[in-house]
């Protein structure tokens, strides 16, 4: 397990576990990104935002944000 920002570009993840408080996870349920969500890394860096791809919609995730999700590849 992983924060997000280190999983690699082209990977597949699912997300385990958010380490933040109710806004942060709030946030990431409104945009589709719960845990045991499954997504796909599409340009990722280790001091900029992340860009993941669920099913047909990507979404960009700051640093900060990414830093507190954990996934695991798969």
């Amino acid at each position: 397990m992983c924060p997000l920002f280190l999983a690699p570009e082209g990977s597949k993840i699912k997300i385990k576990e958010i380490r933040g408080g109710r806004n942060l996870q709030k946030r990431l349920i409104d945009l589709g990104l719960g845990v045991g969500t499954i997504c796909e890394i599409v340009k990722g860096s280790q001091n900029c935002g992340i860009i993941v791809k669920k099913e047909n919609c990507k979404l960009g995730i700051g640093f900060g944000m990414a830093s507190k999700i954990m996934v695991e590849t798969i």
